[in-house]
Order: structure tokens, then C-alpha cells, then sequence
């Protein structure tokens, strides 16, 4: 099953400030094989996945096509526990975060997801 599948946010955080629910209802994210569609309050983004699950943490590189970033590549870790997806990017650019975590520091999106449909 991996990566692939229809996801809904049920939380994140953006440089150590918690997303307010009426924006975290809006956050999703469709992966299909090494193509994502990420959505962000009626914003939508889409691009391509490179996933390196070998390293620890896993490491993704996000590179946008379309939408707010389009031309950009993000890079990303990220973990699944069970039906949850947990993912922390570097919004600025740079290197891969080290931990899952968001420090007001930096501009870390750091977002956990479920499957839609299961709780």
C-alpha cells in the first residue's frame, strides 16, 4: 500500500505555531506512484515525488509543477506508523530537517495524516 492513496491532515504545525482547525480541514494530499496533489485552503499544488526510503529518517524530495510551488523542490522526511503519515519539510529550502519537529526558527511544515476513510 506505501504512500500511495488519498490523505486529510489531522494536525500540523508551521514554524512552531499549531494550523487553527478551520485551516487544517482544508489540507490534503493525493500520492500516486511518484505524482502528488497537495491541497491548502482552495490552493492546489502539484508535482512530482522522489522518495528515498532506505536513509533514516525516509527523505523525500517534493518538486512542484504546478501551483504555489511550482519550480521549487522541497525537501522532506517522513514516516509511517500504522495508517498515519507524518512528514516534516523544510519550506525554506536548504537540507532535510533532522527530526520531526517544527521550531519557530524555522519555516518547518510539520503535518500528520491519515487515510481518508479510516480512522
Amino acid at each position: 500500500m506505501g504512500l500511495d492513496g488519498n490523505w486529510i491532515a489531522i494536525s500540523a504545525e508551521l514554524a512552531g505555531k499549531k494550523i487553527p482547525s478551520g485551516l487544517l480541514s482544508s489540507i490534503s494530499l493525493s500520492i500516486a506512484k511518484d505524482s502528488y496533489t497537495a491541497r491548502l485552503a482552495g490552493a492546489i499544488d502539484k508535482g512530482k515525488i522522489s522518495c528515498n526510503p532506505d536513509l533514516i529518517p525516509n527523505t523525500m524530495d517534493i518538486i512542484g509543477f504546478e501551483g504555489p510551488n511550482k519550480g521549487k523542490t522541497i525537501r522532506a522526511i517522513y514516516r509511517m506508523t500504522g495508517k498515519h503519515l507524518e512528514m516534516c519539510l523544510a519550506l525554506e529550502g536548504g537540507d532535510y530537517p533532522e527530526k520531526f519537529i517544527s521550531p519557530p526558527e524555522k519555516e518547518f511544515f510539520l503535518v500528520q495524516y491519515r487515510r481518508r476513510n479510516e480512522s
